[in-house]
């Protein structure tokens, strides 16, 4: 083992023991040794929760951030499948009954919350297909025929 990981692991065990520590023991105890060590135990709470409050913060800016970067090429495929859907409300209807046996033919499920497609207007209709299009691709299915 390189001195590097050896000086990471004992690190790393010094932690977990810290950790352990100050999970473990009653709060006057850890307070005492704060005061012992000259540090100010309500300002030490606060400094903490402060840092916490900080990570959490910056880990939901960055799980955001990631869920935006992964979700662009899904949503300009949709509007590229948008753009050619046809727009005679017969054929999105035929189009959508096609994508839905080619789901199930091929072992997924199909789930909407509009049963009745006759319910949607013709844009929410469209979406609605391109949707599962779309979907079908990221699944393999070739076109929807």
């Amino acid at each position: 083992m390189t001195r590097k990981l050896m000086k990471n692991a004992a690190q790393d065990a010094l932690l977990d023991e810290a950790l352990k520590f100050l999970m473990e023991a009653p709060e006057d105890e850890v307070n005492r040794l704060l005061v012992e060590s000259g540090e100010d135990p309500a300002d030490v709470e606060r400094r903490s929760k402060a840092a916490f409050d900080a990570a959490f913060k910056q880990y939901g800016q960055h799980k955001r951030e990631a869920l935006k970067r992964g979700a662009t090429p899904v949503v300009e495929r949709i509007q590229a499948i948008t753009a050619k859907l046809p727009t005679a409300r017969d054929e999105l209807l035929a189009m959508a009954h096609r994508l839905v046996v080619q789901s199930l033919t091929s072992g997924r499920t199909v789930s909407m919350q509009h049963r009745d497609l006759s319910e949607l207007t013709d844009d929410d209709l469209r979406q609605a297909v391109a949707e599962m299009q779309a979907l079908a691709e990221a699944a393999g299915d070739k076109g929807n025929g």
